[in-house]
């Protein structure tokens, strides 16, 4: 076996420090002979890119494959390829640069896909009776050097990833084709039916189906048969296995399970005993958990060398710098540090995108390279970089490939791969579509602020998005599209799809002059016939397959188009209050005033507690309506939403006051709902008040108001 050691001290092989670069004229030929180094697995390859390398060919004579061939005869100007296959290559991969030679070495056959898609599009960038534009650009030079990628583990979890077949293109990972077992679902997987051994024990001998007892035999033996029939023992390929509990805090006390170390809050000790009996059976597959939920804690004994442990960063600020001496922050390292004293692979589980908004563009790029130095600093191993996984979103081409690249290498030039990727892909579009994306990335990055990962619009324009400058864009794009053809123009079309939700959002928030609401005196609500253009563009969202949705839950855009329908048909509403100030008796819970939300007039999408409401977690919140304009109200009209799943709960006591004197009292029974929305409208006189307070006591918990209108008529 050929061992890259022994070559350490020839001067011409040098570890490769800097980013990525891809000037490569130095591989341009008159013709390529492609062959391989010493073992069969080599020849493989040096096959598999002949192969696909012949098929970019206009002049097939220029490519040839030797297997077994001496290479004493090569016609001059021939530029020969080799290929090997190193298992122990002390480096991901190494690349050796001779004047008519070049020699590709790597550790395994998921680099030697990516390492060969790199050869061929480097050779078609120099070299034009080779077409390469459907893949994406290189990112490396083929002079000599060696790399080790940053991350053992990258899966940037975008739609493109998830193709088939591009993620070995561009070198990454993809819960499809890496894992046998992903998330929470060990339940989808083992027998149920061997019986409530495998199920947990909690409040002394009360069984549980809600979660397993994972100090069980059965649970283990349920697993393992699963593991072999669907994957085998992983001689032939190994896979990933997520062993989690079930998304809950219940955690088994069987005896067992205490004797394991078990408590009521903390299932680490059964947990990872399990995980740790599953590596042992299965050596070859490799085995994850997560510090997460009842599973926060370590364990106190080291786990197997093919045992891992998933870590979020849910907690941290996004797309910024991370200092050490910030709490959480600290708290992060502490947990990496506790972790990996216990098992030798942390991966992160990682975020790169708003999960209420996908269809907004967000700049997530040089954010990321940011936190990936900090991330290798502190020596982990992998990332899943959780995105708007099997939806579309804004660039997530672009995304996806410049994200599979700093995982590579985390110093890599964002900008040149930016530009070189858009002018490969939009040729005619590519300098709009870069001056655009690059300007939210510089914005974004000097206001130094986080980027929300649950945010309405209100946050978006308040952290990275400029109104007028999308807006400009936006009208920019839609005409360029009208001048574009083919390909690109397909892609555009799809992106305008998206866009024309954020248009929307931007009218909606803002209340632009040119949506006309307000009419008679600033009174009345009505609709503008202006909106349709955007929401008949929108429209076309059914076009697509993976375009559905705007958000990760509850998002789908047919319902949100329904809604814009019902109000542009809707006739309006009078609402004395509009134009009066409302004010609130508390320091606001957001760096911007939201009250105006509570007599603007538009009311408030049922399905998205960001469109439109007011939103208080306080355990009391009080607002006061100075009532000098409104002394003849007859009714007062309030609006609330109901939407479990996201902890929007009615209000537990609802109270009006005049002048500081209890006037109504309601609580929850008095109010109706209906799909998702509650109502209360009651007779009230404000003759003779100067000041009308309303207050609204939340239930008892981690719930929150959503409140609408305050409409008084």
């Amino acid at each position: 076996m050929w061992h890259f050691s022994i070559y350490r001290g020839v001067a011409f092989l040098f570890m490769w420090v800097g980013s990525f670069a891809w000037a490569n004229s130095n591989i341009k030929a008159k013709a390529y002979v492609l062959n391989a180094i010493e073992n069969n697995r080599s020849d493989n390859w040096a096959a598999y890119a002949y192969s696909h390398l012949l098929k970019r060919s206009q002049d097939k004579s220029t490519v040839q494959f030797l297997k077994n061939q001496p290479l004493n005869k090569i016609p001059e100007g021939t530029r020969i390829i080799q290929f090997h296959l190193v298992a122990d290559l002390e480096h991901d991969y190494c690349i050796e640069d001779y004047p008519n030679r070049t020699v590709l070495r790597f550790k395994n056959d998921k680099t030697a896909v990516w390492i060969i898609y790199q050869l061929i599009d480097a050779i078609a960038e120099v070299d034009n009776r080779f077409q390469a534009s459907d893949l994406p650009p290189s990112i490396i030079n083929f002079e000599t050097h060696c790399k080790d990628f940053d991350f053992s583990y990258r899966e940037p979890h975008f739609l493109p990833n998830l193709e088939k077949g591009y993620s070995s293109i561009i070198g990454t990972n993809n819960v499809d084709t890496d894992w046998g077992l992903w998330g929470h679902n060990l339940g989808k997987v083992v027998n149920k039916e061997v019986g409530n051994d495998i199920y947990s024990r909690v409040d002394g001998d009360r069984v549980s189906r809600e979660q397993f007892c994972f100090s069980s035999e059965l649970l283990v033996n349920s697993t393992y048969d699963y593991i072999i029939n669907q994957f085998g023992d992983g001689t032939s390929v190994s896979y990933r296995f997520m062993i989690m509990p079930q998304d809950n805090d219940l955690v088994c006390t069987c005896n067992n399970c205490i004797k394991l170390g078990n408590t009521t809050t903390n299932a680490t000790p059964a947990v990872t005993n399990f995980i740790n009996k599953l590596g042992k059976l299965l050596p070859l597959h490799y085995f994850f958990t997560s510090a997460y939920r009842t599973t926060i804690e370590p364990p106190t004994y080291n786990l197997g060398s093919n045992i891992g442990v998933f870590i979020s960063t849910a907690d941290l600020p996004r797309g910024i710098n991370l200092k050490e001496d910030q709490p959480s922050i600290k708290t992060f390292i502490s947990q990496l540090k506790v972790w990996k004293e216990k098992s030798p692979a942390i991966y992160l589980w990682d975020y790169a995108s708003n999960f209420d908004d996908y269809l907004t563009p967000v700049p997530v790029l040089f954010g990321l390279q940011k936190q990936l130095r900090f991330f290798k600093k502190y020596k982990v191993k992998g990332i899943f970089l959780n995105a708007s996984g099997y939806d579309y979103s804004s660039f997530d081409d672009l995304k996806t490939y410049i994200s599979a690249a700093l995982l590579m290498d985390v110093e890599v030039n964002i900008e040149k791969l930016i530009r070189r990727y858009l002018q490969r892909n939009y040729p005619k579009n590519h300098q709009l579509l870069a001056k655009y994306y690059l300007e939210i990335e510089d914005n974004f990055q000097s206001s130094n602020k986080a980027y929300p990962m649950y945010g309405g619009m209100r946050d978006i324009l308040n952290t990275y998005i400029d109104s007028d400058h999308f807006i400009d864009f936006y009208n920019k794009l839609k005409e360029s599209i009208l001048k574009t053809q083919g390909i690109e123009k397909v892609k555009l079309k799809k992106l305008i799809t998206a866009l024309s939700f954020t248009r929307l959002q931007i009218a909606y928030t803002k209340q632009e002059s040119k949506l006309e609401y307000n009419l008679k005196n600033s009174i009345e609500t009505s609709t503008r016939q202006g909106y349709k253009e955007w929401i008949l563009m929108l429209k076309d969202y059914d076009k697509y397959t993976d375009l559905n949705s705007y958000r990760e839950v509850d998002g789908d855009l047919k319902c949100y188009l329904d809604t814009w329908q019902s109000l542009l048909s809707g006739k309006g509403y009078k609402n004395l209050l509009k134009g009066t100030t409302i004010e609130s008796n508390f320091k606001l819970e957001s760096d911007y005033n939201e009250t105006y939300l509570l007599n603007d007039g538009l009311p408030g999408f049922k399905m998205d507690y960001h469109q439109g409401w007011y939103i208080s977690s306080k355990d009391s919140t009080q607002f006061s309506i100075k009532t000098q304009n409104i002394q003849n109200a007859k009714t007062i009209k309030l609006r609330f939403l109901v939407l479990k799943k996201h902890r929007f709960h009615l209000p537990k006591i609802l109270e009006f006051y005049s002048d500081g004197k209890l006037i109504k009292t309601f609580t929850e029974k008095d109010i109706d709902i209906l799909n998702g929305i509650a109502e209360l409208e009651i007779d009230i006189n404000l003759f003779g008040t100067e000041t009308l307070t309303v207050r609204i006591e939340k239930p008892f918990g981690r719930y929150n108001i959503g409140l609408d209108e305050i409409q008084i008529n």
